[in-house]
């Protein structure tokens, strides 16, 4: 589930280059473990030792690598898009890069940060919740023809569009109920030691 959910949300993020890049993808789906590690190895130090430390330890230098090597995977699009942009034959992107770009308004700003930031809160808890719902679905088999049924019957009316999403009661009410009834272990994810 989890190469599934990057591919996705990096396409939604990142726009249609980089959710097919192979490095971009795993770059995403191992920096949120990258970094709790690497937490977590700076939180067994005591706290004025920590500045000093963090620059030796195996997961820092780990994560300096993996946000570097995003820089580099990044960078490429994010350079090709500014060649266009100048060329004046940049066309229409709908993607967060460009959303970011727009409420930076001129201000500075690490887009690569962002969309790791991104795919930190993203990836993880939207695989989690997938994985949730298709284990309860196999429990509950009774289920699957009716949320089924709604979902031809809203696309077949409203189309793929995001006012679709609203018509999806029965979808939206068993997805809330998993997170309910099975939240997210966020102790696996824990920053504090």
């Amino acid at each position: 589930m989890l190469p599934a959910v990057a591919r996705i949300s990096s396409r939604l993020f990142l726009g249609s280059k980089l959710c097919r890049d192979p490095d971009w993808l795993r770059i995403t789906t191992t920096y949120t473990h990258n970094i709790v590690r690497a937490v977590h190895e700076v939180n067994a130090w005591p706290f004025f030792l920590r500045r000093l430390v963090c620059r030796f330890l195996p997961g820092n230098k780990k994560l300096i690598s993996q946000v570097e090597e995003a820089h580099r995977v990044m960078g490429k699009v994010l350079d090709e898009r500014r060649e266009l942009k100048a060329s004046g034959k940049s066309p229409e992107y709908i993607d967060a890069i460009e959303w970011f770009e727009q409420s930076a308004n001129g201000r500075k700003y690490d887009p690569v940060n962002v969309q790791l930031t991104l795919s930190f809160v993203a990836i993880h808890t939207t695989s989690d919740l997938v994985t949730q719902v298709l284990f309860d679905l196999a429990s509950h088999p009774e289920y699957i023809q009716p949320l089924r049924q709604e979902v031809i019957e809203v696309l077949g009316k409203y189309g793929w569009q995001k006012t679709s999403m609203y018509q999806l009661k029965l979808l939206d009410s068993v997805l809330k109920e998993c997170q309910r009834l099975s939240p997210i272990n966020t102790s696996k994810m824990s920053l504090a030691p």
